[in-house]
């Protein structure tokens, strides 16, 4: 069947699973000999006839009998006559039959045309199939001769007629191998369809997500092309095209072919260009020589099967040498059925030609095996890709985990070096503040406590700024993201005393003040600063006895107006500290104005909706 070839470098356990592999091929390839249709019980055997055939003398033959035709094609008839005495039959209900037979047949008892038993729209007289007729008791001559007429016609291409021996028995017993013989034979043909269609369809379905994938092209191919060819031939679709399926016989040469490209590509053989082009140029030539007389039809059909039985064993060779370099066992389990449909296919072409005995086409059953076993491919392709996707994502998920463990780690040093950023940042912000205000107090302080002839109150004074300033300090390390509104009651609250004792005035509104986000301990000090510098100037060049403080919404954001009396004109310049407080509120994304009229200084301090960070 195949050539199989084996190297000392093929593993001991593989070597072995060959043997097992030709083993299986030898052993499937021996089931038609080996397997009989068994025969009724109680049965009426009729196993010789009188065989006729027009223009030529009649003989006698024993059954089973093949007949061979000698025209290629066209209708042919022959008889064979059989003549009993029936004894011994049961005396209920008789049936007539037949578990063999090839090519169409009408059967007549003393010349009445018995009636045939129901049988399915699968039955094709060119595979073979068991014919069954009852036999009314009025159509039998109990004590008499009984003459047996069973005609076999031609009608399915070339090939040879067959007839298997004849039973007679009750129907109750024949029924049971009816149902037998018609499962084998008929039933067995829709379930292929159907799995044949379905296989179709689902390498289609494959094959548009994995296109660039040989293994499904040629699948897809294969099985396409040979549903087409099985629904020519088919009895349900072959009677509507009557004798022109027999041209589209050739192109079976194109499924031996692909069977090949599939071999190729289940090995990871790269493919040869010309093997794409002769799947469609072999069965075209075929059938265009064909057509056109060059060689016949008949010569043309023998010829594309005897393509499709080389190139399969072809493939199965491929297969099995692949499965013995490489391991492979999907190309192994195809290597079966590929290996058998060579082999029954040339069981079928010598039976066909009249040069072998046989009973039914064997062929056809190997689809069904070829289907199941690319099904089974197809689901441990199907299986192995999932244990690719599983694992990958495995080392995906365990990648994963160890870039989430160093993305952790770089996060917790990072957040580590922001809070002693924060820390050293806010160190520097507070020595700073120390620095500019405390530190300047304590310096004057101690120049008015060394000079023996200042007032004590200046000392008190001096001192009491210093406090205040150190806790303006200390404040703004307690404010919240939204506390500014706190953060201005805390310093209203130390302001008003000191106004009351100097006996100036002081107006609070913060009613209207909307909310303002992003404070930090460092911009609120910076607002608090603006605003005792912005009182500070009302006392000094006022002199101020009223000082006003209310916040007023605003647009994108809100406005502290300070408001003080004049009691002489004052013009603005540098003294009064504007450029020092536009310098803190820039820090923070606010803005300072400071407007003077007639007998009222105003100045307007505009925040952000959100003020911001000097390092933002």
């Amino acid at each position: 069947m195949t050539a199989i070839h084996m190297t000392a470098s093929v593993p001991s356990g593989r070597h072995m699973a060959l043997l097992a592999l030709v083993a299986v091929i030898a052993f499937i390839a021996a089931l038609p000999q080996i397997v009989q249709i068994p025969e009724p019980r109680h049965y009426y055997r009729l196993g010789t006839a009188e065989f006729h055939e027009v223009g030529k003398p009649d003989r006698t033959v024993s059954l089973p009998a093949r007949w061979v035709h000698e025209t290629a094609f066209g209708p042919e008839t022959a008889t064979y006559r059989i003549s009993f005495v029936p004894k011994d039959l049961p005396d209920t209900e008789l049936a007539l039959f037949i578990p063999a037979v090839r090519q169409t047949i009408e059967v007549r008892l003393n010349g009445h045309l018995l009636p045939r038993m129901p049988r399915s729209s699968w039955s094709s007289s060119r595979s073979g199939y068991a014919y069954a007729a009852t036999l009314p008791q009025q159509f039998i001559d109990a004590g008499g001769n009984n003459d047996l007429e069973i005609r076999l016609i031609r009608t399915d291409g070339w090939l040879s007629g067959y007839l298997s021996p004849v039973y007679v028995s009750a129907a109750k017993d024949v029924k049971g191998y009816r149902r037998i013989a018609d499962m084998l034979t008929e039933q067995w043909r829709a379930m292929t369809f159907a799995l044949h269609v379905v296989a179709v369809m689902g390498f289609v379905t494959i094959l548009l997500f994995r296109y660039h994938d040989p293994v499904f092209q040629w699948l897809t191919l294969v099985t396409g092309w040979s549903l087409v060819l099985v629904l020519s031939q088919s009895p349900v679709v072959g009677q509507f095209l009557d004798g022109s399926r027999l041209y589209l016989l050739p192109g079976v040469a194109g499924v031996g072919l692909m069977a090949i490209g599939v071999a190729m590509a289940l090995t990871g053989r790269d493919h040869p260009h010309w093997l794409r082009i002769s799947v469609w140029l072999v069965p075209l030539a075929l059938f265009l020589f064909g057509v056109s007389g060059v060689v016949g039809l008949p010569a043309a059909i023998v010829a594309g099967i005897a393509i499709m039985i080389v190139s399969y064993a072809v493939a199965a060779s491929i297969l099995i040498r692949g499965f013995s370099q490489n391991g492979g066992w999907q190309g192994a389990m195809l290597s079966v059925p590929f290996a058998l449909s060579a082999w029954f296919a040339a069981h079928d072409l010598l039976m066909g030609l009249g040069l072998n005995d046989g009973v039914f086409l064997l062929t056809p059953y190997m689809r069904t095996m070829i289907l199941v076993v690319i099904m089974i491919v197809l689901m441990g392709r199907l299986a192995q890709s999932l244990n690719l996707v599983d694992q990958a994502n495995d080392v995906l998920l365990r990648r994963l985990a160890e870039q989430e463990e160093e993305l952790n780690e770089l996060h917790e040093r990072d957040r580590c070096l922001r809070e002693q950023s924060v820390l050293e940042r806010e160190r520097q912000r507070l020595m700073s503040d120390l620095h500019d205000g405390l530190s300047g107090h304590l310096v004057s302080i101690i120049a008015l406590a060394e000079r023996s002839d200042v007032n004590g109150a200046f000392i008190s004074s001096s001192a009491r700024e210093a406090l205040d300033d150190l806790r303006l300090v200390i404040q703004s390390l307690d404010i919240g993201d939204s506390d500014l509104l706190v953060a201005l009651a805390g310093w209203r609250e130390r302001l008003e005393p000191r106004l009351r004792r100097i006996g100036v005035k002081l107006e609070w509104s913060m009613e209207a003040m909307p909310q303002i986000t992003g404070v930090t301990p460092a911009n609120a000090l910076a607002v608090l600063r603006i605003m005792q510098e912005a009182v500070t100037n009302a006392l000094k060049h006022g002199p101020a006895t009223r000082i006003l403080i209310r916040g007023e919404p605003r647009s994108r954001g809100a406005a502290i107006i300070v408001e003080n009396d004049l009691h002489d004109p004052v013009k603005p310049g540098k003294g009064h500290g504007v450029v020092n407080m536009q310098r803190r509120a820039e820090g923070f994304g606010a803005s300072v104005r400071l407007d003077f009229a007639k007998s009222c200084a105003r100045l307007e301090l505009m925040l952000p909706g959100r003020l911001v960070s000097e390092n933002s």
